[in-house]
């Protein structure tokens, strides 16, 4: 993996593409973040009726083809795997998904990562949404996805976290 790393760069599963949409924050996180994604995640979302043309402008595309010297927890699905794939392949700051095998996956790389309820955070600090925004979304995105206490507790720390940050950098 290069040392460099994309800064805005994301590759998003789709669990968190669904999430976002939902709740009605997928436009402005896409013009926040660069989202980067698989062929299989697109065709996971043609099954859940998304239509891709509605979702290019918004996204890249890649095709990805699994790399011999990698190897992955076996629980994970082909579709899974081309996230991380793709996460190693560009040198993304982060991976975005809302899929607990990928993220536990994650975690223990030590690598950047968020479920769509911490993203929300992180669309504070590059002022994609205002601090009235961010914490109406975070509700509607608790309400939507399926987190635990754990989960929830960790993603209203960062996003606190955010707030208090806000704050002060607009009182300087």
């Amino acid at each position: 993996m290069s040392p460099f790393k994309h800064d805005n760069w994301l590759a998003v599963d789709t669990s968190s593409f669904i999430i976002l949409k939902k709740a009605g924050i997928l436009n402005i996180a896409a013009t926040h973040f660069q989202f980067h994604t698989t062929y299989q995640v697109i065709t996971e979302l043609k099954r859940a009726t998304w239509d891709e043309h509605a979702l290019q402008p918004l996204i890249h595309i890649h095709n990805v083809t699994p790399t011999p010297n990698i190897s992955y927890p076996s629980s994970l699905s082909a579709t899974d795997k081309s996230i991380l794939e793709l996460f190693t392949l560009l040198s993304a700051h982060g991976l975005l998904s809302d899929d607990g095998k990928l993220l536990k996956w994650a975690q223990g790389q030590k690598l950047q990562h968020y479920c769509s309820l911490s993203f929300i955070s992180a669309l504070l600090n590059q002022d994609a949404l205002t601090q009235i925004e961010a914490k109406k979304v975070f509700s509607r995105i608790k309400s939507i996805g399926h987190y635990s206490s754990y989960v929830i507790t960790k993603a209203e720390s960062l996003l606190e976290f955010a707030v208090r940050r806000s704050r002060d950098n607009n009182q300087v």
